[in-house]
């Protein structure tokens, strides 16, 4: 056989394993994966009936720490009963749903206070307590 004419037969042959492997692939394309965050898991089928497996979605999930520090607003109202506030942070560098910060039940910053001293929480009053203080401390 010369040689143009192996070469060719070369590329035809070529030609056609490429086109049969396209035309009858031997997998089915990958699922979406199976978490959001986290550690999850892609899979595909097989034409020998085998299941493929390979991981994705690595990033750590949106997780908020613990409810903390305890505070009074710095400019809160004098002549009303502000609530105190607790914070948290959302942990894992990814933005996490819900808020970041909450009013404490049952607990309201004490009377007005001055620049150096500190606001502790003190312990629930039914809004009778609070409207009459008031009233009394206006009149």
């Amino acid at each position: 056989m010369d040689p143009l004419t192996k070469r060719v037969i070369t590329s035809s042959l070529l030609l056609f394993l490429i086109v049969c492997s396209y035309a009858n692939p031997t997998h089915s394309s990958w699922s979406a994966c199976s978490v959001s965050c986290g550690d999850g898991a892609k899979t595909r089928s097989l034409t020998n009936g085998s299941i493929e497996t390979r991981p994705c979605n690595m990033q750590d999930c949106a997780v908020w720490g613990p409810w903390s520090f305890l505070a009074c607003p710095n400019d809160y109202l004098c002549d009303a009963p502000t609530f105190v506030f607790e914070t948290r942070q959302c942990n894992n560098g990814v933005m996490c749903k819900g808020a970041s910060f909450r009013a404490v039940p049952n607990q309201i910053c004490p009377d007005c206070f001055t620049a150096d001293t500190t606001a502790t929480p003190t312990s629930y009053h039914d809004s009778t307590t609070i409207l009459t203080t008031l009233l009394t401390d206006v009149a």
